[in-house]
């Protein structure tokens, strides 16, 4: 099973609102400078580094499901987990988290892989439970 999400689409009201606020603080901080070139240039920067920060809300993710475990494809990175290495499973109506270890933990940002079902939902939680080790579920 493979699906993709697109959130800047799923969400337009959203959408607006992320682009206005990379925006106003793109102009932001390009009028805390005195010289116009370094403004314009510092403040292109600003809304770049914000845009990249926020790449899975502007571009879409590719998820794919099978046998061996779970891969997720973002614009600049791709993580896969094999089902033996997932020790739980938290989700909504939008998304979720599979989690390497049984108790969270705030010292490893590597614990997992956050999942969005897009247009799914049901259909993607109940394929990742049908997957997951009898401790997960």
């Amino acid at each position: 099973m493979q699906w993709s999400t697109h959130p800047v689409r799923e969400h337009p009201r959203r959408a607006v609102a992320a682009s206005l606020a990379v925006v106003v603080c793109g102009l932001m901080v390009a009028t805390s400078f005195k010289t116009p070139l370094t403004g314009v240039l510092t403040g292109l920067g600003a809304i770049v580094i914000l845009l990249l920060t926020l790449n899975r809300f502007f571009l879409p993710s590719v998820f794919a499901i099978d046998a061996s475990g779970i891969t997720a494809r973002w614009p600049m990175k791709t993580r896969s987990l094999p089902w033996s290495k997932i020790a739980r499973f938290a989700h909504d109506d939008e998304g979720g988290f599979l989690f390497t270890r049984t108790h969270p933990s705030r010292w490893r940002a590597d614990n997992g892989i956050p999942v969005r079902f897009g247009t799914l939902g049901t259909k993607a939680v109940a394929a990742i439970k049908a997957h997951l080790p009898e401790r997960a579920a």
